[in-house]
């Protein structure tokens, strides 16, 4: 949590007895808006074996209902999203999509790093709903194959569709150059930042009346405050939903309870 990343590490075998390490660290940017980055390691430990990876992006309408529940998005029986534009190029694919009567527009992208020392072949594929990057790769025990993934989204407020897509572009672009480990750096110093002026410290506590002990309490404070950085570390504008902006819950609605919540008395 003091990194804002969500961190996986899985030892795996084969029924052939093959052993795989997996380690993998998901993050969205606070300090680099409308940025995502995953890396991605994948380790054979005891034998070769054909690997492939594939990083895919996929527009998946969501016919949900309410289904007697008011707290439920209404749910819409017609897409949402109409495609627009589809972009590949090398390790890089950028879909373009707008809303049908609003006229809103969204430009969403992927591109990749990938840095092993066994050979590989890529093959891609791009269509309107749909792109997919697919990496084979001839893994040799020990030698690990390291793909860093970075994505992008992009809405207007001002630019045309066309600048639109020049930012997804220029997103990926400095993420690329930037690389993993600097976005991470950049990502664990706004978390200090965030924690030396915002953490709240829980000591001697009375073990009378406190059901849980320091220790539970304070690692729940943490966690609910680092709830409210989510919901607002990047809202700029926008105002507090109670569960996000693009929550099937609640449609996206703001209530008065968020002033308690981000300003307690």
């Amino acid at each position: 949590m003091k990194s804002a990343t969500l961190d996986r590490e899985i030892l795996w075998e084969t029924p052939s007895g093959k052993q795989v390490l997996i380690k993998s660290r998901h993050l969205a940017s606070f300090s680099h808006r409308h940025l995502a980055a995953i890396s991605y390691e994948v380790t054979l430990l005891n034998a070769e074996a054909p690997i492939v990876l594939s990083s895919e992006m996929l527009y998946l309408h969501n016919h949900q209902k309410r289904k007697g529940d008011p707290r439920q998005a209404k749910g819409l029986l017609d897409r949402t999203l109409h495609p627009r534009k589809q972009v590949l190029q090398d390790r890089r694919i950028t879909l373009r999509y707008g809303t049908k009567n609003s006229n809103m527009t969204l430009a969403c992208g992927m591109d990749h790093d990938l840095v092993t020392d066994c050979a590989y072949t890529i093959q891609d594929k791009c269509y309107e709903d749909f792109g997919a990057i697919v990496f084979s790769i001839e893994a040799k025990p020990g030698i690990p194959v390291h793909r860093f993934k970075y994505m992008t989204y992009h809405t207007p407020h001002t630019a045309s569709p066309e600048g639109l897509y020049a930012r997804a572009e220029r997103t990926l672009d400095r993420a690329l150059g930037q690389g993993f480990d600097r976005i991470l750096t950049d990502q664990e110093q706004f978390m200090a930042d965030f924690g030396s002026r915002s953490d709240i410290q829980v000591s001697n506590l009375d073990p009378k009346r406190a059901k849980r002990s320091n220790i539970e309490i304070q690692q729940a404070i943490r966690f609910n405050l680092f709830h409210v950085l989510q919901a607002s570390g990047r809202a700029d504008t926008t105002g507090l939903p109670a569960k996000g902006l693009t929550s099937q819950a609640d449609e996206g609605q703001y209530f008065w309870i968020w002033k308690f919540i981000c300003c307690p008395s």
